[in-house]
């Protein structure tokens, strides 16, 4: 073999570890993005709050109404509106094909619940392999030079509890 055929055990663990993820991270199909859509809400909610997402709703024939969320930023629903008895122009839209394109196609809810499952999913063939991997290096000392790394920077607070 040559020395380029040989890989030690964390580049093989590595290895799998970025397999595995990356398959789940990046989606196919319809849910491609999903991680960047994520994260893009999870950014404007932490610094601008909720009242910063638009939610539109429509009905059911029974009447029941499902919140959808749109899925980019930022997205001023404004620019779609005309006046009534306006031409329609080039740009104009259903409101069928404006949901279609700017709009997550579940609502909040369903969509929600999917995002948790696609999360506990995520972290569960993540933390297979590394499971996997402390098995394998449960036995081994610690490099030296990752074990000093690791004590340099470790940091103590003199915090002990909330007094009453």
């Amino acid at each position: 073999p040559k020395a380029t055929d040989i890989v030690s055990p964390q580049e093989h663990h590595f290895s799998r570890l970025h397999s595995v993820l990356s398959k789940e991270v990046v989606g196919h199909g319809a849910e491609v993005s999903w991680l960047k859509l994520f994260y893009l809400y999870r950014n404007k909610l932490a610094h601008l709050g909720s009242f910063m997402f638009p939610q539109i709703s429509f009905h059911d024939r029974s009447g029941n109404f499902y919140a959808f969320i749109p899925n980019q930023w930022p997205c001023i629903l404004e620019q779609h509106m005309k006046p009534a008895g306006t031409q329609a122009g080039e740009s104009s839209h259903s409101v069928q094909q404006f949901a279609e394109k700017f709009l997550v196609h579940q609502d909040i809810v369903e969509y929600s619940e999917g995002l948790v499952k696609r999360v506990r999913h995520l972290l569960d063939q993540g933390v297979g392999v590394l499971c996997d991997t402390y098995k394998e290096f449960r036995d081994f000392d610690p490099h030296p030079k990752v074990l000093k790394s690791l004590q340099k920077k470790s940091k103590s607070y003199a915090f002990r509890y909330f007094e009453d």
